[in-house]
């Protein structure tokens, strides 16, 4: 801060006879500048923005440096001579102030400026690292700021680990992406499985087996509703398992969900226990023990019945629950596209077995299909979701999240919140709002003078969000409530069918 600094290449530093400091800055002023402007700025002001502690501490840096500064400027003793080298590592002023120095570790300092052997730039204060930057891929590979000394190399406030499992729309087939769409987010990171390390989270992620095709996740988007709406300085790392065509049931080519599957193909289960064992790891010694792990599960495609997905799905939940030591860890399932389901009716088996989760598990929720979510690959194209559609389902998945989390045996039953019904042809159609508390049945009936009520039946998924039955009357009054299957809540609000 208190002197000018002037950034060489290798050929200026060579020249100077300091071959050493030439191997330490082995980055061209380009790449510092570029770095410096792309990545220090915006992470010291998200930093600044994220922590209540960091930012007062940077303020009052800066207004120490800033008065060191002003002295420095006026006392002409301290300056280095003109006729001595600024640019050379090592030059000292007459009192002996040193522009650069290099500490026993190989790390090169100017001020609170750090340029270490393998070039990376950090920015410290005390005993903090505000920012690290690789020079090389302009990533932040450690957002926040970390305090040393503590048994981890890397620190921040919060950190939750997803865990990413299923096939081709897990893994994220969403259409368009691009850099303005989905701006890099040091907030996020991914598993990287070619390097076996975090770094910033790419669209598409990282995948152990790429695929043509690939684009936005919705666990990108569930990762996104994560650090805009939880704990400032909260960061999201993505473990994303999923591999396209995969089956749980079925014995697809490019793997097998089953936990105790033994086939010839890829058995996905042990793989993604592996990946998280490396990525929890590595989180602990670089960032931190991650304080929540999140399962999110989109599969179904390759499947079609009911009972044995159903009970594979459960065993593998519990695997993962027992694995990880976590037997509370939030399950959220995505639904099948709508479209598709309409034309492979066999699918409708996986949506019930998928529906059906939120009742046989605790802390578990579910976020139907979007309906004309699909067209990622082509406009006939009902299997994947675009963008749109993956944008919607990301973002229902966080809401099913959060019923995931109050989804446990003591919690009261509540209504829903919205109910809504119409009547065409004699016929009765009511739809609801799931409600917030665990439910395993929904009770619906209907009035024809509001004072006399009888029961709809369910149908064969019985924690679907529509019933259907003969209206009584032509416009009949509604209502729907909860059970939790020890006690049932007070029902919703009457409301009254509109007819066609």
């Amino acid at each position: 801060m208190t002197d000018e600094t002037t950034w060489v290449d290798h050929g200026a530093l060579a020249g100077l006879g300091d071959p050493e400091a030439a191997n330490l800055m082995r980055n061209n002023a380009t790449q510092l500048a570029k770095a410096t402007d792309e990545r220090v700025v915006p992470a010291v002001g998200a930093a600044l923005k994220a922590d209540e502690e960091l930012g007062p501490t940077i303020i009052a840096m800066v207004e120490t440096e800033a008065g060191s500064a002003v002295n420095e400027v006026l006392d002409t003793s301290k300056r280095i001579p003109e006729d001595r080298s600024p640019t050379a590592i090592g030059a000292e002023s007459e009192n002996g102030a040193r522009l650069w120095r290099v500490t026993s570790d190989g790390n090169m300092h100017h001020g609170n400026m750090v340029i270490t052997p393998s070039g990376r730039i950090q920015f410290r204060v005390g005993d903090h690292i505000v920012f690290d930057v690789n020079p090389d891929t302009l990533e932040t590979i450690i957002p926040g700021y970390r305090p040393t000394g503590t048994g981890a190399s890397a620190s921040v406030p919060r950190l939750v680990l997803l865990v990413v499992a299923g096939q081709s729309n897990a893994d994220g087939r969403g259409q368009p992406i691009g850099p303005e769409l989905d701006p890099r987010d040091d907030r996020i990171l991914m598993w990287d499985w070619a390097a076996t390390t975090i770094r910033t989270a790419t669209v598409p992620l990282s995948s152990s087996t790429p695929m043509t095709g690939a684009g936005l996740s919705p666990a990108t988007v569930f990762a996104r509703e994560i650090v805009a709406n939880e704990p400032p300085g909260t960061v999201v790392l993505i473990v994303n398992t999923a591999v396209g065509g995969s089956g749980l049931i079925g014995d697809a080519a490019t793997g097998n969900w089953g936990v105790s599957y033994a086939g010839a193909n890829p058995r996905l289960y042990p793989r993604m226990l592996n990946a998280l064992d490396q990525a929890i790891a590595t989180a602990t010694t670089s960032l931190r023990s991650p304080d929540e792990i999140r399962f999110l599960w989109h599969q179904g495609e390759a499947d079609n019945t009911e009972a044995a997905y159903a009970a594979a799905f459960d065993e593998l939940v519990a695997g993962v629950r027992t694995h990880l030591g976590r037997p509370d860890m939030t399950v959220t399932l995505g639904g099948i596209v709508p479209e598709y389901i309409k034309a492979s009716p066999n699918r409708a088996n996986v949506r019930a077995a998928h529906i059906g989760a939120q009742s046989r598990l605790t802390r578990t929720g579910y976020a139907d299909g979007i309906p004309n979510g699909g067209g990622s690959g082509s406009v006939t194209d009902i299997v994947h979701y675009s963008r749109g559609g993956v944008v919607a389902l990301g973002k229902a998945m966080y809401e099913a999240w959060k019923r995931a989390v109050v989804n446990i045996t003591t919690s009261t039953p509540v209504p829903p919140l919205s109910v809504r019904a119409t009547v065409a042809g004699g016929q009765l159609r009511v739809t609801w709002s799931p409600a917030f508390c665990r439910v395993t049945a929904y009770v619906v009936e209907q009035s024809g003078d509001g004072v006399a009520w009888s029961t709809i039946p369910a149908g064969s998924v019985p924690l679907d969000l529509t019933r259907e039955a003969a209206a009584a009357g032509a416009t009949p009054w509604v209502r729907v409530s909860t059970t939790n299957g020890a006690t049932t809540s007070a029902p919703s609000s009457p409301t009254q069918a509109i007819g066609a």
